[in-house]
């Protein structure tokens, strides 16, 4: 074989398998470990919730496990939050919400409880919405736990939340 044809080979392998890579952020229904740590590693890097302290990543695991029904993916986004964000999309979280646009291509306006099941759009919002509604993010995680039963899950077990973060801890 010639050098020009396993050249030409090894070209199109590698196109191929670029071509063929899904991004799973964006694929319904998807609740990975590996998902939920890319999907938040993307929200951090592109400055939506940079300073989060590991809440984004504790919230999802205590909404999964809290709140049976996968309404709202991962993070378990309500309507009434995600109306929330939307509104605030037109004031206090206006720039924001374009950087959103400018960085992901999504539309926070638009943005309906059936995209949710996409674990970008899903973590996207309850980082909007945590932007919003939600005084500076705590450090530690007991107010962490707090934060989440205050504003975010009313029916949360304090005591669950920080069990499950410990746990997550021992993971990584």
């Amino acid at each position: 074989m010639s050098i020009r044809y396993l050249l030409f080979v090894g070209i199109c392998l590698g196109i191929a398998r670029h071509v063929y890579a899904v991004d799973l952020t964006l694929k319904p229904g998807e609740t990975s470990d590996a998902v939920i740590d890319a999907t938040v590693r993307e929200i951090r890097t592109k400055c939506i919730l940079a300073q989060d302290y590991y809440f984004l990543r504790r919230l999802a695991v205590a909404q999964m496990k809290s709140i049976a029904s996968p309404t709202g993916g991962i993070w378990r986004v309500t309507n009434a939050q995600l109306k929330t964000v939307q509104n605030a999309c037109t004031g206090r979280l206006m720039a924001t919400c374009r950087k959103v646009q400018t960085k992901f291509i999504i539309d926070v306006s638009t943005v309906t409880m059936s995209d949710l099941q996409k674990p970008l759009h899903s973590g996207l919002i309850m980082s909007l919405f945590i932007s919003s509604s939600v005084p500076p993010v705590p450090l530690q995680k007991g107010q962490q736990a707090l934060s989440w039963k205050h504003y975010i899950n009313s029916n949360g077990n304090v005591s669950q939340f920080s069990i499950w973060s410990n746990e997550l801890e021992k993971l990584s």
